[in-house]
């Protein structure tokens, strides 16, 4: 791919390139217990190797020459059963290793080295159907609790280690009311705590004459509650289903992390102190003649702001978080073949906490292509073809201003 080197805010050679080679491979098998009771067993292996070059700078200090590789092991094992009538309780646990290693062509001191981090979860959840008999407002309350625990460390070859552990409790209430077969509809309240690992790209880049990195960033810790409305229709005898719904949600989140331009050009991730980000998402998607024809929509607002106290960008908008994002897509589907085409429109973000730049709204549109083969009954095939960015408005083109290191900011 040309003109997509990192750091080139301006102008680019055209003989700037990056290539991309991936792997992925995983594996899952599933076991019945009996009663109702399955354990699934799933492995994974991803594997990214990136090559960045400009052949036009050989220049060891401004110059681009790097080569990334990226390998990510999971495992996880799920328990899947019931303790009662109405009743059912997902546990499991999770690893996830991440190995990284860049090398720098022109200039060994700037290569990342090595680095790896491992992440072991477990988790608890259930869901507790009440029925409420014969009442005409409400059918059946669905309560949903989940609880997951996570366990980390970070090594890298040019920092100390790091490591540190978090809960994160949910819990969801649901209502469901049908009419008949042909109406359904559901309203949920859920509130919870997350959090989110900074990328070893951020902890641990060297830095260059575009970026560095951060060894001290600390997690993401959100909070989150939400109240959204579904309807699902389904009128009988007609080849159409369609179902559409809205949330409102409010986030507030600590250290969260964004990247800062410094006076000397370099792009820095920096944890703030906290971010307020009320919003809502719509969607509407409507399926016709069985799975021939379907149709979606999706808007995503954000209103996040900055909240740290005293601060002259207190009450500021983050930069880089676009205000919407909105798309729509048709796809089309017939026995083996497919195609889908998928429109996304976003929306302006600032460029600078204090708001003073910014990057106005841009579209994208993708065509997707293929079909599915099945030459024996124990294999199934699916060839894909895919080509992106058939439409880009002119804003879009700036986005290669704030692509670091192979990183997109958006």
């Amino acid at each position: 791919s040309e003109n997509g080197l990192p750091g080139r805010a301006v102008d680019q050679d055209s003989a700037s390139f990056r290539t991309d080679e991936r792997l992925i491979l995983g594996l899952s098998g599933r076991y019945h217990i009996g009663s109702g009771a399955e354990v699934t067993m799933r492995a994974g292996w991803t594997s990214l190797k990136q090559h960045f070059e400009d052949p036009s700078d050989v220049n060891p200090f401004t110059g681009l020459n790097s080569d990334y590789t990226d390998d990510v092991f999971t495992a996880g094992v799920v328990l899947d059963g019931r303790l009662w009538s109405g009743q059912s309780v997902r546990a499991g646990i999770d690893l996830q290793q991440d190995h990284l290693e860049h090398v720098d062509n022109l200039r060994a001191a700037g290569s990342l080295g090595r680095t790896k981090r491992t992440d072991v979860g477990l988790f608890v959840k259930s869901e507790q159907i009440i029925r409420t008999g014969g009442s005409r407002v409400v059918e059946r309350v669905i309560v949903k609790p989940s609880v997951r625990f996570d366990r980390y460390r970070s090594d890298a070859d040019n920092a100390a280690p790091a490591d540190g552990s978090t809960w994160s409790p949910h819990l969801a209430v649901e209502a469901v009311k049908r009419s008949g077969d042909w109406l359904s509809v559901a309203g949920e309240v859920a509130y919870g705590r997350s959090f989110r690992l900074p990328s070893t790209n951020a902890l641990f880049w060297q830095g260059d004459a575009r970026a560095r990195g951060n060894p001290d960033l600390l997690p993401e810790r959100a909070e989150q509650s939400e109240a959204g409305l579904r309807v699902h229709l389904a009128p009988d005898g007609w080849p159409v289903r369609l179902e559409g719904g809205v949330t409102y949600y409010h986030r507030y989140t600590r250290d969260i992390i964004v990247w800062t331009q410094g006076y000397g050009g370099e792009w820095q991730p920096v944890n703030l102190a906290a971010e307020r980000a009320p919003g809502h998402e719509d969607y509407v998607r409507l399926t016709a003649f069985g799975r021939l024809i379907t149709f979606g929509y999706q808007n995503t607002v954000t209103d996040s702001k900055s909240r740290v106290p005293g601060h002259t960008t207190y009450g500021k908008a983050l930069p880089f978080v676009p205000a919407f994002v909105q798309q729509v897509s048709l796809r089309m589907e017939h026995r083996h073949a497919f195609a889908s085409v998928t429109s996304r429109h976003v929306g302006k973000r600032w460029a600078t906490q204090a708001n003073t730049r910014y990057f106005d709204s841009y579209r994208v549109t993708d065509l997707t292509l293929g079909a599915h083969l099945q030459p024996i009954d124990w294999l199934r095939c699916t060839l894909e073809y895919r080509a992106c960015l058939l439409y880009t408005s002119d804003a879009a083109d700036e986005e290669d201003s704030v692509d670091l290191g192979g990183r997109r900011i958006i």
